[in-house]
């Protein structure tokens, strides 16, 4: 396991209290790139709910609606990034 950025999950979880979005800030024990990545640049990840908790199994399934805070939180914060924030 590799933590993640702090300032960058600060940035991220700042973005999705200002879009009124769900989040909960948690760990992952899952090998994501992310923790190859971290030790070379500012790494963090957002999750979006699987439907049912099943997530990395044949029978993982995201409902749409559910994507677009993931998506949309994506969005700003590399907009943030690009802009200094």
């Amino acid at each position: 396991p590799v933590s993640m950025d702090p300032r960058l999950s600060d940035l991220i979880e700042g973005i999705c209290r200002e879009m009124g979005a769900r989040y909960r800030r948690m760990p992952s024990g899952a090998g994501h790139d992310a923790m190859f990545m971290a030790g070379a640049v500012p790494s963090a990840l957002i999750f979006v709910p699987c439907r049912g908790g099943v997530s990395h199994s044949p029978g993982e399934q995201v409902d749409w609606d559910r994507v677009r805070p993931g998506y949309e939180a994506l969005l700003r914060t590399a907009r943030a990034l690009v802009a200094g924030r």
